[in-house]
């Protein structure tokens, strides 16, 4: 009788212990532990443990019993809350005991967008999963109302696993009175099959393969949607899938009962196919899904977990939103990424691209990501994600920029719109600029609001008003700078030296960078002048009108500037500058100088081009005698070397005591036809030597003389020792002009040193001598 009792009471533990059930309300706040943040924050590392249960992951938060849709958030004091990321995955683990069944209570935050998470466990600790069902709208009944879901186990394990995870894009959801029943032993159920990959959408073929963690499992499948047995098609080997297929498999042991039934749907919808983002961004907004043909430039990309990125070709640019993570695949700025599948949604009137699946290797790499320059005032929302620069715009903070996205007030001329900055970007907690900036950046757009925002602390340049290597145009002249930037400045100008000297313009640039600044200035202007280092610099204009000359480095440059048709440099007063022709066809020059300080004399200089740099002085001697008249000196000087159909410019170059040179002109003498050939003046014919020319010179001169009889002309050239040192000869046939070039070397062909040589012309009975300088 003790025994029959005994064995009766043992009976009935047993069958208690089969069907004991435990429930976890999540209501004993004692049993939440905080993880990273507040237990009010998202974050995935909160926990409630009790006993053999624990649950945590997510991101997640303890929820209370607000009411949301309306309908209370928890149905004791607190529940779970999953967020609406594409990576929440929530667990619970019964770490002992086994699951036979189980069940919780679940509803959505609203319905838009639908929930969608799998319902899933696991009977080897999390290394496979199975899954009971998909959490989405039509689960819930289209409700935000609490309602229960249940699942099957039937496993002796520790360990075991219950999970929530997101699939993709998904609405927020509450987790409530989690139920389970320990394991009841009997005979095992073979574990469900594992299909993968599980339900979803699919773009292209691929295999789908089945697994069962029941050792020596025997696994059979349909394709068509009916339940399968053990009579129908037994897996061996991964599917093809090409179609929309309903994938079904049950897996039967030996000593097991048979498992249930794993279903996998695999949709693939219709596509529609567009050539460009242009297209693309015409199309529909909801579930239709596109192929963009084309090849897009990747311009930013954040590593966040919603996977931005940002994509332009030559007709538009569009945003990439991608929180389920479906593109995988690596990529760099500059790459170009072909074949993107994904649908269309607005966020706040942002078009936004959700993609469904990876586009695979890029199909291009290192393409250059160069921004369309544009104003704020033309921005609107065709160009929504396009890379641009915006120049010379205020921002209208102050401090650092915050480490969260932040609202800005930014302007250029009469526009304002906001700059809305990123989050994790290296700008981040950095200071605001004060000066006006070009900045590069993406556009944006929150409901009616254009903005733009910066990607890198790189994207923010300070604005200038003459930038590097730009042609800007002040009054009538065109500006360029290399070597660093400018602004244009206000200031008092130095006086200049030249007192008759007029401005046609003048301007004062700030210089900043490293330098030497090479500052060029397109002018109709024939002189300018620079005021560096405590002195006035003329320069002239060149044939092609460019005055051109170089600031040296220095910190805190500002450069004084002015343009005019003298030089502004000059210590002399002019009252009259004139070049006309004589009626032998010279060209006799003249000026008058109303006053002269630290005066050292004048140089006629001579070009056949308006390019003073071209210009050869053709006076021996500097010019330093004048006839003084009053307060006036007058001056002139005859230049018998002109020869006739020519265009000549001279120019005067006055020469101070310390040596600095300083310009008049130039001065325009036409002779005769300019397009006939040149040829020496028509006047009496007789036997002259005439100045070589050019004098001085280096190394080469050609001396110049007439003969007026047929005949033969010799020249000996002496130094100033009277020792001759070479000889030239010619024979003339006919009367006329001509020359003999000397290489400065003497008879042995060396060259001979600097210094003043005599050369001796003779001619029949005509003998006569001049001067010369070899100055290297």
């Amino acid at each position: 009788m003790k025994k029959l009792l005994f064995v009766f009471t043992l009976t009935i533990l047993t069958i208690g212990m089969a069907w004991a059930q435990t429930t976890i309300n999540f209501d004993d706040a004692s049993k939440w532990t905080q993880g990273s943040g507040s237990i009010t924050s998202y974050q995935t590392d909160h926990s409630y443990n009790d006993g053999s249960f624990s649950a945590t992951g997510g991101p997640a938060l303890r929820q209370g019993t607000t009411v949301q849709d309306g309908y209370a958030g928890a149905l004791g004091t607190y529940s779970w809350r999953l967020r609406d990321v594409s990576t929440v995955s929530w667990i619970i683990t019964i770490s002992s005991g086994g699951v036979s069944n189980f069940n919780v209570d679940i509803r959505r935050w609203d319905g838009s967008p639908s929930p969608d998470y799998n319902l899933d466990y696991s009977t080897d600790g999390g290394t496979s999963w199975t899954t009971v069902t998909t959490i989405n709208n039509s689960a819930l009944d289209n409700s935000s109302n609490w309602k229960t879901f249940s699942g099957t186990i039937n496993n002796a394990n520790n360990n075991i696993k219950i999970r929530l995870k997101a699939n993709g894009t998904t609405e927020r959801i509450m987790v409530d009175n989690f139920v389970w029943t320990g394991y009841s032993g009997g005979t095992p159920t073979v574990a469900t099959p594992n299909i993968s990959p599980s339900t979803g959408n699919f773009y292209s073929p691929f295999n789908a393969t089945i697994s069962c963690t029941t050792e020596g499992a025997t696994i059979y499948y349909t394709t068509d949607g009916s339940d399968p047995d053990d009579t129908v098609t037994e897996y061996t080997e991964p599917i093809y899938i090409e179609d929309t297929t309903t994938l079904k498999a049950i897996a039967y042991a030996e000593g097991y009962d048979t498992s249930s039934i794993a279903t996998a749907v695999y949709t693939f919808p219709e596509i529609t196919e567009v050539a460009n983002i242009a297209t693309l961004r015409n199309q529909p907004v909801g579930s239709n899904v596109y192929r963009l043909t084309g090849e897009a430039i990747l311009t930013f990309q954040q590593n966040l977990s919603y996977h931005p990125k940002w994509v332009q070709d030559a007709t538009a640019a569009i945003y990439i939103y991608d929180t389920a993570g479906k593109i995988t695949t690596a990529y760099n700025m500059g790459d170009g990424i072909t074949g993107l599948i994904g649908t269309l949604s607005t966020y706040n009137s942002l078009l936004e691209f959700v993609p469904v699946a990876d586009p695979g290797p890029a199909t291009s790499t290192g393409n250059p990501v160069v921004p369309e320059e544009r104003t704020l005032a033309s921005l609107t929302s065709a160009d929504q994600s396009k890379l641009i620069k915006v120049y010379n715009v205020t921002l209208g903070a102050t401090g650092n920029f915050t480490t969260g996205a932040q609202s800005i007030p930014v302007t250029q001329g009469e526009t304002t719109l906001t700059l809305r900055t990123l989050t994790s970007t290296d700008y981040n907690g950095q200071p605001i600029p004060q000066t006006p900036q070009n900045i590069t950046c993406l556009v944006g757009q929150y409901n009616a609001d254009i903005q733009i925002s910066p990607r890198f602390l790189a994207d923010f340049e300070e604005a200038f008003d003459i930038p590097e290597g730009s042609s800007v145009t002040i009054g009538s002249d065109i500006v360029e700078i290399t070597g660093g930037n400018a602004n244009i400045v206000t200031g008092d100008i130095p006086p200049v030296n030249n007192g008759t000297f007029v401005a046609s313009n003048s301007f004062i640039l700030e210089l900043f960078g490293a330098g030497p600044w090479q500052i060029e200035i397109q002018t109709t202007a024939l002189w300018g002048a620079y005021y560096s280092q405590g002195a006035w610099h003329s320069v002239a204009a060149d044939i092609d009108g460019i005055i051109g000359f170089e600031v040296p480095s220095a910190k805190g440059v500002q450069v004084p500037i002015v343009l005019g048709d003298q030089d502004p440099t000059l210590p002399v007063e002019l009252s009259s500058f004139t070049a006309v022709l004589t009626s032998d066809m010279y060209v006799l020059i003249k000026w008058i100088a109303e006053s002269e300080t630290n005066h050292s004399g004048y140089n006629i200089l001579r070009a056949e081009k308006k390019d003073l740099a071209t210009a050869q002085r053709i006076n021996a001697q500097i010019v330093d005698k004048g006839v003084e008249t009053g307060t006036q000196i007058s001056y002139s000087y005859t230049d018998f070397e002109a020869y006739t159909n020519m265009v000549y410019y001279y120019w005067l170059e006055s020469v101070s005591l310390d040596g600095i040179s300083s310009y008049y002109g130039p001065l325009t003498v036409t002779i005769g036809d300019p397009t006939q050939e040149p040829r020496p003046p028509e006047v009496s014919m007789v036997t002259k030597l005439l100045n070589a020319y050019p004098n001085p010179f280096n190394p080469n001169t050609n001396i110049r003389y007439s003969i007026k009889d047929p005949g033969k002309v010799r020249i000996d050239i002496y130094n100033l020792k009277g020792q001759l040192i070479q000889t030239l000869t010619a024979e003339h046939n006919t009367p006329g002009f001509y020359q003999i070039a000397w290489n400065g070397c003497d008879a042995n062909g060396k060259p001979v040193a600097s210094g003043i040589y005599m050369y001796r012309m003779t001619s029949g009975n005509y003998s006569s001598a001049k001067k010369m300088v070899l100055a290297k």
